[in-house]
């Protein structure tokens, strides 16, 4: 009888791991499905910073109504030219996304730059951190240099950074224990 019974337990186990393992991964696909905006996230990120990791920081583009001082700001989407020029997101990329915020040394740009944009589709995903990767690979870098390049995934949220190392490893760290389901999709030394 107890023969039996262990046997019939370990077959119900053997039946039920693999669904109850499938069922974690499909959960972490709903990565970011609870963040309200790309601000709220940079948000979330810029307040968990200790009042001694923080820099001098300011956010947003450089409009009245979306410019901030020591925290992140919206980014107004509508203008590629400024979304290359602030966040190294080439046109075709920026097709890909519908809203996005900026956080950003105060001093200069070059030494941290992060934002987080929302992708129109999250399929995208792939196509924009690629196209954001090889934008800031050839980039031809004035006023600094950063060291350091990141892109994060977090459902139909990508999060990515220039700048600093110490400062991008902070970001980093800082992103990826806020939310959980956060892949890295590079992370590189800029030469």
């Amino acid at each position: 009888m107890k023969k039996t019974l262990c046997s019939l337990l370990c077959a119900l186990l053997a039946v039920v791991l693999p669904l109850s393992l499938a069922a974690c991964q499909n959960g972490s696909s709903n990565a970011g499905s609870d963040i309200e905006s790309p601000l709220a996230l940079l948000n979330t990120v810029w307040d968990s910073y200790a009042d001694d990791e923080r820099f001098p920081a300011m956010g947003g583009d450089f409009s009245e109504e979306n410019m901030t001082e020591n925290g992140p700001g919206n980014f107004d989407i509508s203008d590629p030219e400024m979304l290359d020029y602030s966040m190294a997101i080439p046109a075709d990329a920026a097709e890909l996304i519908d809203s996005a915020a900026l956080l950003s040394h105060m001093m200069n740009a070059n030494t941290f730059t992060g934002f987080a944009v929302h992708l129109k589709n999250a399929s995208d995903s792939s196509a924009f951190t690629d196209a954001l990767h090889e934008s800031l690979a050839n980039r031809h870098w004035m006023c600094g240099f950063p060291e350091k390049m990141i892109a994060i995934s977090i459902g139909d949220y990508v999060v990515a950074a220039f700048g600093n190392g110490e400062l991008i490893n902070n970001f980093r760290d800082k992103t990826t224990a806020a939310f959980e389901g956060s892949q890295i999709v590079f992370e590189e030394d800029i030469e």
